[in-house]
């Protein structure tokens, strides 16, 4: 039987993700005082390179192997932590992510 669940996206925010920790690094050192690049807030859908989810709610999709999109779900479900589980996302359009609308996702166990 094919098990599938629809997940609604309700806020795409992107985490960022660096080698250092900014709030404890020296204010008087160059790279503190230099403003950051703005983060960005799309992606393709054919950068999208791995997912997981830590629980029923929420999602981090890695892009381009070195960006983590975190997805808070509305209702998510049970389902997106157990093992051999796959995430399906239907493209309708344009390929790019910039919003909670742009991504439709379906949870499927794999038969």
């Amino acid at each position: 039987m094919n098990v599938k669940s629809t997940i609604r996206a309700g806020l795409l925010t992107t985490i960022l993700l660096s080698a250092g920790v900014p709030a404890l690094a020296d204010p008087g050192a160059p790279e503190a005082q230099a403003k950051p690049k703005p983060a960005r807030t799309c992606f393709s859908l054919s950068d999208w390179d791995n997912w997981t989810a830590p629980d029923r709610d929420t999602l981090y999709l890695k892009v381009r192997n070195r960006e983590v999109y975190q997805v808070d779900l509305h209702r998510g479900t049970s389902m997106l932590t157990s093992p051999g589980v796959h995430l399906v996302s239907i493209r309708r359009g344009v390929d790019s992510v910039c919003g909670p609308l742009d991504l439709d996702l379906r949870v499927s166990d794999g038969f």
